[in-house]
């Protein structure tokens, strides 16, 4: 029902609050990493325009950013606050009929359709998985714990 619905809401709220905070933490940490390989760039890079280019699939409109653009660190922190604001904004107006939408995209030169809910799900397993290779290439200069467990707990 509504009550449940709501939860499930506050849930995608809080997995992309915590997909801020780790790629804000992420970022910090390869920018004083002392210049790691390519790479890394390309990756986090990828990681922040996928949220865009998402959000513009969700809202009919022509991404302005292709998948493995690259950018600058500051151009990666600025599109993921932009981002995380799209997804908030998002969030709190959607209904349960819109998370349950079907959207069309091309996944490896294949047209495909997925819910916006499975888009969200994928989203977040994607950066992780995409963080954690980054972390692996700062070979130990400088890793940030970005797990959840990090994010979401408290000290005694």
């Amino acid at each position: 029902g509504k009550i449940n619905f709501i939860k499930m809401k506050n849930t995608y709220k809080k997995q992309f609050d915590y997909e801020f905070w780790a790629n804000e933490l992420t970022i910090k940490s390869i920018k004083e990493s002392n210049q790691p390989d390519e790479r890394i760039f390309k990756l986090i890079s990828h990681v922040v325009a996928s949220h865009s280019i998402w959000m513009s699939i969700f809202k009919g409109e022509k991404p302005t950013i292709a998948g493995w653009d690259l950018m600058t660190l500051d151009e990666c922190l600025e599109r993921s606050k932009i981002n995380h604001e799209r997804f908030t904004e998002y969030l709190s107006d959607a209904n349960q009929q819109e998370l349950e939408r079907h959207i069309q995209f091309n996944f490896f030169d294949k047209d495909s359709k997925i819910t916006i809910e499975d888009a969200m799900i994928h989203m977040i397993n994607h950066s992780s998985y995409h963080r954690g290779q980054i972390i692996a290439g700062l070979k130990g200069k400088l890793k940030p714990l970005t797990t959840y467990i990090a994010y979401a707990k408290s000290d005694l």
